[in-house]
């Protein structure tokens, strides 16, 4: 288990992310609470990392969920590593999930859902 912070471009609240096996867990933190959100792997459509023309602070990520659309995360410049490993470690999990369902070897809801995935495509800014 690994944990990614990602700060939002509202200084008033940031966002972590910890990647799990099979969920990628989102926290949105507040003054006096914290709002967990999972999604399932299977859930994430792209994860990418893209210049934004709009902003001085280039980096922010790009987290696509199915039916919820996207959620925007800037990444500070020493914080653009974590968010590639975060691509990373989905799209290796998702790989070994496939692997396994197309082994024929006992295939999970993750393994099938993943079956018709997309790609993650590698886009960095």
């Amino acid at each position: 288990m690994a944990g990614y912070i990602l700060k939002l471009d509202n200084l008033s609240r940031s966002h972590s992310l910890k990647v799990y096996s099979e969920e990628v867990e989102i926290n949105t933190h507040f003054p006096t609470q914290t709002l967990r959100d999972k999604i399932k792997i299977g859930e994430i459509e792209d994860v990418a990392i893209q210049m934004d023309p709009t902003q001085n602070d280039p980096r922010y990520c790009i987290v696509s969920i199915k039916g919820k659309g996207r959620l925007n995360y800037t990444i500070p410049e020493l914080e653009t590593y974590q968010a590639r490993h975060l691509k990373s470690t989905i799209e290796t999990q998702r790989s070994e999930f496939q692997r396994k369902a197309e082994s024929g070897k006992s295939e999970s809801k993750l393994a099938s859902a993943l079956k018709n995935f997309p790609v993650i495509r590698k886009r960095f800014g």
